[in-house]
Formats: structure tokens, C-alpha cells, sequence
């Protein structure tokens, strides 16, 4: 049986780290964090087509199914505003993957280790599906709004 997707997360920024340490050293901090984040956003994407492809179907409807693996044990807690068809909308007011990367000293690590990846993952579950957050909790927000719709 595969790890809930938040030890996941631990175990990849626990390896991670390390890797991005000296690609920083060699390339300079923003130019680590764009080449590690490139990384991560394409196996994203491929994780996403094949989520699309396991399921049968990649429209918004069978896509509320992916957030049960987002939030196994309790992971997340999620406040919805729109559910229908047409749209997905819901805000994450607690998230234990920030909480993760706090615990693990790598909060500034998040966004790229986490929060990117959720629009890549879309793109390659169904590119004709749009994701609209214009901040997260790891960025300091309030919350994070996800807001998904058809393009």
C-alpha cells in the first residue's frame, strides 16, 4: 500500500534538501529552486495523466475524487464553497503539509515542494481544467483558496 501523500511529501523534502543545498551552492538559490521546482512540476503532470488514465475519466466531477489522497488523515481542513459540475471551490484553512515543512525547518520550501505542483497535476489530469489560488498558507495567506472550472 502506498504512504499517505503527506509522508510522502516528508520523505521526498527530507531527500530534497540535501540535493537543493548543492544545487545552490553550484547554481544560486533562485536558479536551484526554479530547476528543482521544474523537476517536481513534471512528474506532477505525469502523475496527473495518470490519475486521468487509472480513472477512466478526467472531467471536474471524477477530479473531486483525487482530494481523498490529498487529505488522508485528516491532512487538510477544508471549508467548500462551490460544488457542482461547473465548478470546484472550496478554501483550505489547515494544512499539515505546511505544518510539515515548518516542523521540518523547510517552510521556505514549501511552495516548491507542495503548492506548485498542484496546478501542474492539473494540467496533466485535464488541461482543458483551470486552477485559480492566489496565495496559500505556506505564502502567509489566510487560507487556500482553490478555485477550479472549466476553461
Amino acid at each position: 500500500m502506498d504512504n499517505p501523500l503527506l509522508t510522502q511529501r516528508e520523505i521526498e523534502a527530507r531527500i530534497l534538501e540535501p540535493v537543493l543545498e548543492v544545487l545552490t551552492e553550484r547554481l544560486g538559490r533562485e536558479e536551484a529552486r526554479a530547476l528543482l521546482g521544474k523537476a517536481l512540476c513534471a512528474q506532477s503532470r505525469r502523475q496527473g495523466a495518470k490519475t486521468a488514465q487509472d480513472l477512466g475519466r478526467n472531467d471536474l466531477e471524477v477530479f473531486k475524487s483525487v482530494m481523498a489522497r490529498w487529505n488522508e488523515g485528516g491532512a487538510l481542513e477544508i471549508a467548500f464553497r462551490r460544488d457542482d459540475p461547473e465548478a470546484l471551490e472550496f478554501d483550505v484553512t489547515r494544512c499539515a503539509f505546511a505544518e510539515a515543512y515548518e516542523r521540518l525547518g523547510l517552510e521556505d520550501l514549501g511552495t516548491v515542494l507542495s503548492c506548485h505542483r498542484d496546478f501542474a497535476f492539473l494540467e496533466g489530469f485535464n488541461p482543458d481544467l483551470l486552477l485559480e489560488r492566489g496565495t496559500t498558507l505556506m505564502e502567509g495567506g489566510a487560507c487556500c483558496p482553490f478555485r477550479y472550472r472549466r476553461r
